[in-house]
């Protein structure tokens, strides 16, 4: 299956069961508007914000992930000002949950049934078809995701933060480390950056 036409199937999606679970969808214009290519590391991330004009590739408005990681990333030495440079490093990111969640009007992380059930339908998919270098993966949601597709392949893997290990993705090798949300007021940015940095290395050298 072709990229737009995944991405297609995930802008109508709406189904009754994600509803019943605090999920405000269909996704829309919360797509990526670029198709990737060479990706050197896959950013995984949590779910899209309530607010659409507040995604992460809509740069005419403020979004607090693509601020906290494009900092993170100037701390691990990478100059990344905006959505071009982020692309022509190799950069590509994607939410496990193509859907916002809410409780009481205001975003919150997606629960486990709705990760497996966006996971298995998307994320899966899209991660088969990009066959990254590399994968970082960004707060629990990522982490859960990501295990289901591991198990879904019989594969183990302990998801230890900072632990960088490598699995066959599409008949092509990628590292994976396990990572934290990028948010500031756990004041673990650094830990992240060393983790993409650490990532970065480990990519290039099997380059």
């Amino acid at each position: 299956m072709r990229w737009r036409e995944i991405q297609e199937e995930i802008r109508r999606c709406s189904l009754v069961e994600c509803e019943e679970e605090g999920v405000r969808g269909p996704p829309g214009s919360r797509v990526p508007p670029f198709e990737p290519e060479d990706v050197e590391i896959l950013f995984i991330s949590e779910a899209p914000p309530l607010r659409a004009e507040s995604y992460f590739y809509f740069e005419e408005r403020e979004d607090k992930l693509r601020r906290n990681l494009f900092g993170v990333l100037g701390m691990a030495g990478f100059e990344v000002r905006d959505l071009r440079d982020f692309l022509s490093l190799g950069f590509f990111l994607l939410p496990t949950v193509k859907c916002p969640s809410q409780r009481r009007g205001r975003n919150a992380p997606p629960r486990r049934s709705v990760i497996r059930r966006c996971a298995e339908r998307f994320l899966f998919r899209e991660v088969e078809f990009i066959k990254p270098s590399g994968i970082c993966l960004l707060g629990r949601t990522a982490h859960y995701g990501f295990k289901l597709y591991l198990e879904r392949r019989g594969l183990k893997a302990s998801l230890e933060l900072g632990k960088i290990f490598e699995v066959e993705i599409g008949g092509k090798k990628a590292k994976v480390v396990p990572s934290l949300w990028p948010a500031p007021r756990h004041r673990r940015l650094g830990e992240i950056a060393l983790h993409i940095k650490g990532l970065w290395e480990e990519v290039r050298n099997e380059a």
